[in-house]
Order: structure tokens, then C-alpha cells, then sequence
């Protein structure tokens, strides 16, 4: 917590919108400030066919699950039903409080150990069925195809950049700039580059930017960050450790 007369720290949260509202309260709760910039809106858009049925349905968020859930229902319907399993925690839960069994890692974030934890489980490569926006996780489709398993991915919504990213980018700049960034993907990096050029903050490439993941680090200091931190894993609750820290030091 800020001694004193210290200004708290500034926290530039990035997430959806649909997740920034919580995240905010959480960063608050650290003793820092959180400055409110979702990159992307979610947008649910199931595909015109619904996908053959499988042995394995894997999601890979708790948007996948949010807007998957109508494709779903149809796909176990009246069936004994696939399994089903998530990257995180975090969408394990959100099925579970649809009422499904999950398999989740018991640690771990990666294909790695989502390949680990079907293999615990005795499952046999058959056919799989990834629920994912329209893009990401080729790593973990490419290592299941490896595996032996026929996989094939369901989009079941878009990121839609936010209307009037710069000039809200803009307006967060009049106040002075964060003590951090947190950026969440390669998909959210690509697109803060970008609005960081158009309103003219190159500076603000040299801040401080926490990411979930190597994969992530590598595209962030590609696209011309500087100061590239890596959380521990992937989870909001890492996240949460990291600005603890930082907020603390």
C-alpha cells in the first residue's frame, strides 16, 4: 500500500470489458490505481453448421464457454455426452456452474499439461473439438494433431477492437502515464502497438508491461516493448501477485 502522501501506482488493465470491471476492483484492492482500457470487445458468433460430434471438446476461455454454450447443449444432447476439458482454472469453472465435469490441470497453463492431464485420464486420441475466438492456440491444436488426435476448431466468437481506442488512449494520457501495462495476449500487444503509434506515446513503449506467458514476451518485444515482464502463469490470480509486488516495491 502507497505510504503517506505517495501517489499510487497506475495500472493500465487491458481485459475485455466484459472481465475489466472486476479486475479493476481487485487492482484497487493492492493499493494501486487501475486505469480502465478494454482493447477488445467480445462478440459471439457460432458457426452457419454445427461441427460432427466428438470424443473431446477442449475450451480455452471463459468467453469460448459463454458464447459456445448453445453449441454445446446441441452436441450432448441425448448422448452420453463428450468429455469435456478446459486450459484454467478459471474456464473449468464456468462450465462447472453449468453444470458439466471438466478436466482441468491440477497446475500449468500450457498444451503441455492439458496434453498431460488427457493422458492421466487415460483418454485415446479421437476426434477433438477446440472452442476458441477466431484465432489463437495453434500450439495446442498443432501438439493434439501430434498426438495422434484429429482435431478440428469450432470459432465461436470475434474480438472486435473497441470504438475510439485512441482517443480514449489519448484522454488516459492527459493525467500522466502508468506505472504499468498489463497486456494479456498477442492479439491485445498487436493492437496497444498500434494505438500507441496513432496517438503518438512511443515513450510509453518503454513502461514497464506485464504479460502471461513467453509466447506473449516474445511478440511484446517484437512489436518494440522494452521493459517486458513475464507473471508467473497465465491466471488473473498471478496477475493480481505480480501488481502486489510491483505496488509494493
Amino acid at each position: 500500500m502507497p505510504e503517506g502522501d505517495a501517489k499510487p501506482k497506475r495500472i493500465l488493465i487491458t481485459q475485455t470489458a466484459d472481465r475489466e470491471g472486476e479486475l479493476a476492483d481487485a487492482v484497487r484492492a493492492t493499493g494501486a490505481f487501475p486505469l480502465s482500457l478494454p482493447l477488445f470487445d467480445i462478440h459471439c458468433a457460432l458457426p452457419d453448421a454445427a461441427p460432427q460430434p466428438a470424443h473431446l471438446i477442449i475450451f480455452v476461455s471463459r468467453n469460448a464457454v459463454r458464447c459456445g454454450l448453445p453449441l454445446l447443449r446441441k452436441l450432448v444432447a441425448g448422448a452420453s455426452g463428450p468429455v469435456l476439458a478446459a486450459v484454467g482454472p478459471a474456464t473449468a469453472a464456468a462450465l462447472e456452474a453449468e453444470g458439466y465435469q471438466v478436466l482441468v490441470p491440477a497446475s500449468g497453463y500450457t498444451s503441455e499439461h492439458l496434453l498431460q492431464c488427457l493422458q492421466e485420464a487415460g483418454l485415446n486420441p479421437r476426434r477433438c473439438l477446440i472452442f476458441r475466438g477466431e484465432a489463437g492456440r495453434e500450439l495446442l491444436q498443432s501438439e493434439l494433431s501430434a498426438a495422434g488426435w484429429h482435431v478440428e476448431t469450432v470459432q465461436v466468437y470475434r474480438r472486435v477492437p473497441t470504438p475510439g481506442l485512441t482517443n480514449k488512449l489519448c484522454a488516459i494520457s492527459a493525467s500522466g502515464s502508468p506505472d504499468l501495462i498489463s497486456l494479456m495476449s498477442g492479439s491485445a500487444v498487436e493492437l496497444m502497438g498500434s494505438a500507441l503509434d496513432d496517438a503518438g506515446l512511443s515513450g510509453w513503449f518503454d513502461l514497464p508491461a506485464v504479460v502471461p506467458s513467453p509466447r506473449v514476451a516474445e511478440v511484446a518485444r517484437e512489436r518494440g516493448f522494452t521493459a517486458v515482464v513475464e507473471q508467473a502463469d497465465p491466471s488473473r490470480q498471478s496477475l493480481l501477485a505480480f501488481i502486489g509486488g510491483f505496488v509494493a516495491a
